[in-house]
């Protein structure tokens, strides 16, 4: 009696490592696959995006002549933007004030600066047009971090399939990061530039699929300079 019992408890262990086993490879195999699928939707959006290197001003020197041009109220940096843009500043924050990000990290931000082709940017999901095109500056202070790391905090990592490029501005080069959006049809980018341990973030919004105003956001922040910042 106890050999059958021992028998039984033998087979029910074996059976068990058989069917944990195929779990596993169960999970790795789905993990594999949703793996390749972002993979091959990020190639699908860094063939249409994406450069081994960008300098929007290399393009046409004289395109933002005719811009109009934004400097902070200390003067520490300026960019141009369209005539028909509209600028929503909150100069009244002049000092960085900690807050915490989406992934729980403690960061000092200072200035939000919003640049928008419409005149109103209080627009929700339903009511937002489809030409509505929004660039936001955010500025951000973190001693002992690089570009690659921030935008890690921001969001850009790894598992959405976060690829980076250098990108030339007017007096400094940067980092463009493009990832995987909410839907495949709308990529998240942003562009950062550093300066000692003082980071620009540029976020680039827009609706749908639309290469045109991201071009058109990657030329208005081709502009930015630091001014009285080095």
């Amino acid at each position: 009696m106890m050999k059958f019992q021992n028998l039984s408890t033998k087979k029910i262990i074996f059976y068990i490592t058989i069917l944990i086993v195929i779990l596993i490879i169960l999970i790795m195999g789905i993990k594999y696959y949703n793996d390749q699928k972002t993979k091959k939707q990020l190639t699908q959006i860094t063939k249409q995006y994406s450069q081994d290197y960008k300098d929007p001003n290399a393009t046409d020197s004289q395109a933002t002549v005719d811009w109009q041009e934004y400097k902070d109220k200390m003067e520490s940096f300026s960019l141009r933007y369209p005539q028909d843009w509209h600028v929503f500043a909150d100069d009244t924050q002049s000092e960085f004030k900690d807050v915490e990000l989406e992934n729980s990290e403690i960061i000092a931000q200072g200035n939000s600066i919003f640049f928008s082709n419409k005149d109103s940017i209080d627009y929700t999901d339903e009511s937002r047009l489809e030409d509505f095109r929004l660039l936001g500056l955010i500025e951000y202070e973190k001693a002992n971090t690089d570009l690659d790391q921030l935008a890690n905090s921001l969001g850009f990592t790894e598992e959405v399939g976060t690829q980076s490029f250098p990108f030339q501005a007017n007096n400094l080069v940067g980092k463009e990061y493009i990832s995987l959006g909410a839907t495949e049809d709308s990529p998240r980018s942003a562009i950062i530039f550093k300066n000692n341990d003082h980071f620009y973030v540029f976020h680039l919004g827009f609706v749908g699929n639309d290469k045109d105003s991201l071009k058109m956001m990657e030329e208005i922040v081709g502009t930015f300079g630091l001014g009285k910042m080095n």
